[in-house]
Order: C-alpha cells, then sequence, then structure tokens
C-alpha cells in the first residue's frame, strides 16, 4: 500500500514571534528565503501573512511553504541551506516556531490553527445572506433591464461572475470591517 506521504501535497505553516526591534531584518529575510526553495523540484510556493504592527504587540508572522508532495518537502526540510536560514531566523525571533505540516487538498486552503477565529455558524450564515442577497437582487434586476432577452444560464453565469468577486473583495469586508471583530467573536 502507497503511503500517503509520497502522492500529497504538503504546506508547512511556520508561525514565529518576531522581536519588535528586529522587523525590518526578518522582512528581508523573507525576501531571501522566498526563492530559495525554488531551487528544489516539487516547489509550489511560499505565502506570508503579516502581522498587523500595533505599539507593545509582538509582531506574529506565519510563513507558508508549499510543496508538491511530501517527498519534495524532505529534500527542502533536510537541506543544510534550510538549516542556515532557520539559524539566521531564530536570531530574529523571541521563541522557537510553531510548525504545522497539513497534507493533501486541505493543505492548499486551509490556515493554519494558530490565533485561528471561528466565528459561530449562525453568525456567517446571517453576514453571508445579508451581503449575498442585495447584490443577487440588483444583479438580477439590471439583466432584466437588458434589451434583449438573455438565457437563464447565461444569465446565471453573468450574475455569479458579479456577484463572486463583488462580495469576496468589496461587500463582505466592508461588512466585516463595518460590523467589527465583536460581531464574530459574541457568543450570541
Amino acid at each position: 500500500m502507497e503511503d500517503f506521504k509520497d502522492r500529497d501535497s504538503v504546506s508547512v505553516a511556520i508561525v514565529r514571534d518576531v522581536k519588535p526591534e528586529r522587523v525590518d531584518e526578518f522582512e528581508g529575510w523573507l525576501q531571501e528565503v522566498s526563492a530559495a526553495p525554488s531551487a528544489v523540484d516539487g516547489y509550489a510556493g511560499m505565502d506570508v501573512i503579516r502581522p498587523r504592527l500595533s505599539r507593545g504587540k509582538t509582531p506574529r508572522y506565519t510563513v507558508i511553504l508549499r510543496f508538491y508532495s511530501h517527498d519534495k518537502y524532505a529534500l527542502w526540510h533536510n537541506s543544510p541551506e534550510r538549516a542556515k536560514f532557520v539559524e539566521l531566523a531564530d536570531e530574529f525571533s523571541l521563541t522557537r516556531p510553531a510548525l504545522q505540516e497539513r497534507h493533501g487538498l486541505d493543505s492548499w486552503f486551509a490556515p493554519p490553527d494558530d490565533d485561528l477565529i471561528i466565528p459561530p455558524r449562525h453568525k456567517m450564515a446571517i453576514l453571508t445572506f445579508g451581503t449575498l442577497y442585495p447584490l443577487i437582487l440588483v444583479t438580477g434586476f439590471i439583466l432584466l433591464l437588458l434589451p434583449v432577452d438573455v438565457p437563464f444560464a447565461l444569465s446565471t453565469l453573468i450574475t455569479v461572475g458579479i456577484v463572486a468577486p463583488a462580495a469576496t473583495y468589496v461587500v463582505m469586508p466592508w461588512a466585516h470591517a463595518s460590523l467589527g471583530d465583536g460581531y464574530i467573536r459574541r457568543r450570541t
């Protein structure tokens, strides 16, 4: 039987608390390390979730490295080049980093568990309904005003093509900012 680690993609989330006075140096380190694994066959990319820098708060960075297989990740993980980068990053960090490996399809989409706030489902349903309904209503009304009769499948495609990006990039962020984190975190 084939080991799942041989065929599944891998994402590794590395969470580091950076010394506030070393943030600029750490940012430079990120630039260097972002290109380094690209020499490894099977490297799929890197994402960085940067902290909101505020006075008195420890800057927490999350670096997500993605590889097409566990074997390809192991090549990078065991490389001397990676060891040098880790040693340097440790100089900028307050504590040892927290590592989390994820395998398979969920590794491409799931964020690391550290500091993850999962809002109550009923609140997300209310927020989603409250943002999608007006968008769908307005888009449908505009399509009705067109001088040509648009086939149902095409009107649905147009509606989804407008509503999905508008909700993702404009309306949901606006609604979340307007309501604040309190709406998501409150237990009601």
